[in-house]
């Protein structure tokens, strides 16, 4: 036997395989969940506590546990910094609940720094933080949060809309949209560069800037607006973008730039209303 096929017929391999994917595999699901269009700079914080939680009962040595719970900490560190902190905070979901004493006192820092830095009376927004973290003022009213647990047409209120919406009349809710909007991770800019790709490619090679950008930011936006609606995008072959509807239907968004004639004037009132209608 070849010295591969004796490591794959031992029988001490395959477990510590198994032992691997245990740990592994919650780092995965975190890694994709983070790089998801649905996940907020909140949720870095409760994705290093729920990998340490998930490892800790699936490595039963201790040494071998002591190493990784140390490297995870290494690479918490490196990757969390005071705004993640305050987003943890900020999201009603958790309101800190993985922070530490420390780590609270470093994100109601960094929320009454940005409140300076965007013009808000720091005092009112501290009194804001305050009443949201013991449920006082207008945090006291159970509506407030019972809203958050309301589903309409299978879509929960997401944590943005929450501040804008029901919290709007608080200092506190401009810091908060300012700091959750921000994405955990840079794949939703690469997703982009991807985008950007299809869209000015080889046979598109006269686009302006200006026009592929905006055929960018339709594309993108159609994509999340068609999600919704249960149907796929996808770009065929010819860089035309396609809509695959449940009937199997095909529509072509894009055509090459020197087959159309288009009317400059059309399209940047097209752009400017569809980009009115997205604030």
């Amino acid at each position: 036997k070849t010295s591969s096929a004796k490591i794959l017929d031992n029988d001490v391999f395959w477990p510590k395989v198994e032992k691997l994917i245990n740990i592994l595999e919650p780092i995965s699901i975190w890694i994709k969940t983070l790089e998801s269009e649905t996940s907020n700079l909140s949720d870095v914080v409760c994705a290093f506590h729920q990998i340490e939680k998930k490892i800790k009962t699936s490595v039963s040595v201790s040494k071998d546990l002591q190493r990784i719970l140390l490297c995870i900490e290494k690479r918490r560190k490196m990757a969390t910094e005071q705004i993640h902190l305050a987003a943890h905070l900020l999201d009603p979901r958790y309101k800190g609940k993985y922070l530490t004493k420390e780590e609270s006192v470093d994100a109601s820092q960094f929320i009454y720094s940005l409140a300076n830095y965007i013009n808000l009376h720091q005092a009112d927004v501290l009194c804001d933080l305050a009443n949201y973290r013991t449920n006082s003022g207008l945090w006291a009213r159970d509506f407030v949060w019972n809203c958050l647990n309301t589903k309409s047409d299978n879509n929960q209120m997401s944590i943005i809309t929450w501040w804008n919406g029901i919290c709007s009349s608080t200092n506190l809710a401009t810091v908060a949209t300012a700091i959750l909007q921000c994405p955990p991770t840079s794949a939703s800019t690469e997703r982009s560069f991807s985008t950007y790709g299809l869209v000015h490619a080889a046979k598109r090679n006269r686009l302006t800037t200006d026009r592929a950008s905006k055929l960018v930011y339709v594309k993108h936006n159609l994509k999340l607006q068609k999600s919704n609606d249960g149907e796929d995008l996808e770009w065929s072959e010819d860089n035309n973008l396609e809509i695959n509807s449940s009937e199997n239907e095909e529509d072509e968004l894009l055509e090459e730039e020197e087959d159309i004639d288009i009317d400059p004037d059309e399209t940047e009132s097209i752009f400017q209303a569809a980009n009115n209608k997205h604030k």
